[in-house]
């Protein structure tokens, strides 16, 4: 592969790294495609380097897909974001009734005490119904929309990935958008967004 009518920054880039790490083009191409397309650090780049090869052997299930995404989310625990959009747009993708189906807390279920101490940081009260549940709509709904006071709880990351590995998506996430998605949120992550 030969880079040709290239500006001269990048003529003077590309063959300083050729030569700097003894690399042929091809592998200095690959190496640049991966760096562009999939996130930089664990654990965000162990699970998409998992999607990539998977979707490339065909093994890949949509249920892999949103749990890799589920785990990027979690990760976020010790990266938090400080801009939730790219987590409203992953929401976006449940319907309230399966979030409300799926991802009710419960007294004595693990998450419990994390949901507690979510509303606590609120000062809030949580609504629990008659049958002791939270409703996990609403709860995603809270965490997103207290942003603000939630941003850098571990108990949210916590919260918000469990929800979304219990439920299911009203169209499945394709392996490039769980690769582009675990990328961004590390992007952001890191950029302090």
């Amino acid at each position: 592969m030969i880079i040709t009518n290239q500006r001269p920054e990048v003529k003077l880039l590309w063959k300083t790294a050729k030569k700097r790490y003894n690399l042929k083009s091809r592998q200095l191409f690959r190496i640049a495609l991966k760096n562009e397309f999939l996130p930089l650090t664990a654990p965000f780049r162990t699970e998409a380097d998992f999607l990539l090869n998977e979707a490339a052997a065909n093994n890949l299930t949509t249920d892999e897909i949103k749990n890799s995404m589920s785990r990027g989310i979690d990760a976020l625990q010790n990266r938090p974001l400080r801009e939730p959009s790219i987590l409203w747009s992953f929401f976006s993708r449940f319907s309230e009734d399966e979030l409300q189906k799926s991802s009710d807390i419960v007294e004595g279920d693990a998450s419990w005490e994390r949901t507690i101490a979510v509303y606590t940081i609120l000062n809030e009260v949580p609504f629990v119904s008659n049958d002791g549940r939270i409703d996990g709509a609403r709860l995603v709904d809270d965490l997103l929309s207290k942003w603000d006071s939630l941003w850098n709880k571990k108990e949210t990351y916590f919260l918000l990935a469990l929800i979304a590995d219990r439920c299911e998506p009203e169209s499945p996430f394709g392996w490039f958008e769980g690769v582009l998605f675990l990328r961004d949120i590390e992007r952001a992550a890191l950029c302090g967004e």
